[in-house]
């Protein structure tokens, strides 16, 4: 029989457990708000709505811990979203009126992680609450699908801030494999351990991406942008109320809308454990951890 040296089998012990700890939790997250738009009655951000409920719709991002990779889905609204606000047109001002704003990197910066800690920042689509603070992460990696760049290039506003949309920010282009999963065409698994999963949501607009967490077997998050508005939406397979879309062009193809609706809603009968998080839904935001808690770790690299 063959015998290790004991300090051996300690570092195989010691080797085996960290790579455990990994596997039990190699993922967390925290939900980082940087505004609320104006309370407005639910009847007007989605069919069967409560007339007289209001709703005040939350702005922000998702910050996510993979062991020592950060990254954002969103940048929420940014520094300069005053200068941005100011272009749009009285009707634009008045329907996404907001609240004051706390951008996503004055938060980080003032939690000790310096900006170039953040690894990339995947926006799940480029509308103006989604990519305003953009600008504010100039050296960081920004992961788009070039359909959705060039659709967003040829719009305007108020759906899209031309300001945001440069090329002073760090584009860098991704395309999603046809590989299925949650029931839609494509996806990638972005760390190769299904853990953070991109899915192509299409409709709202060209190249929408969705964001699945994997914390653990029982604790999965799926992010949909602006798939919809709210959990209602999903729930009761509801569109958007037609005042809102007459008011506004919301979205890029209104079939393929109903159609990521469609599949949003037989999931959530399928998989009920499934926490499905439309982004700006401020009741489903709430529930879960505010930035900072939730994170697991430290949330800085040594510098090199």
């Amino acid at each position: 029989m063959r015998f290790f040296p004991l300090t051996i089998l300690l570092c195989l012990a010691s080797l085996t457990w960290a790579d455990d700890t990994r596997n039990e939790q190699p993922l967390s997250f925290s939900f980082i708000t940087t505004s609320y738009a104006n309370p407005t009655a639910e009847a007007f951000l989605v069919k069967g709505g409560r007339l007289w409920h209001q709703r005040a719709l939350v702005q922000g991002a998702v910050l996510v811990q993979h062991n020592d990779s950060l990254f954002l889905y969103d940048a929420g609204l940014g520094k300069n979203i005053d200068a941005q606000f100011a272009e749009f047109s009285w009707l634009g001002r008045k329907i996404f009126a907001h609240s004051a704003v706390t951008p996503v990197a004055e938060q980080l910066q003032a939690a000790g992680i310096p900006l170039t800690q953040i690894d990339f920042i995947v926006p799940s689509h480029l509308h103006w609450d989604h990519a305003s603070g953009l600008p504010d992460f100039p050296e960081t990696p920004v992961w788009v699908q070039s359909q959705e760049l060039a659709a967003a290039r040829a719009g305007t506003r108020p759906s899209f801030l031309p300001e945001t949309l440069t090329e002073s920010v760090n584009w860098q282009a991704i395309s999603l494999p046809a590989r299925p999963f949650l029931g839609f065409e494509r996806s990638l698994d972005v760390f190769g351990d299904g853990t953070v999963v991109l899915v192509n949501l299409p409709g709202h607009t060209a190249g929408q991406l969705g964001l699945y967490l994997e914390l653990s077997a029982n604790e999965r998050y799926f992010f949909i942008g602006d798939a919809t508005w709210t959990v209602k939406g999903i729930q009761n397979n509801k569109k958007r109320s037609w005042l809102i879309k007459r008011l506004v062009k919301l979205n890029d193809d209104e079939q393929q809308t109903q159609d990521t609706l469609d599949l949003l809603h037989e999931l959530s009968l399928q998989d009920p454990d499934l926490v499905i998080v439309p982004v700006h839904d401020e009741q489903q935001v709430a529930t879960l951890p505010q930035f900072p808690q939730g994170l697991a770790g430290p949330l800085w690299k040594s510098e090199p």
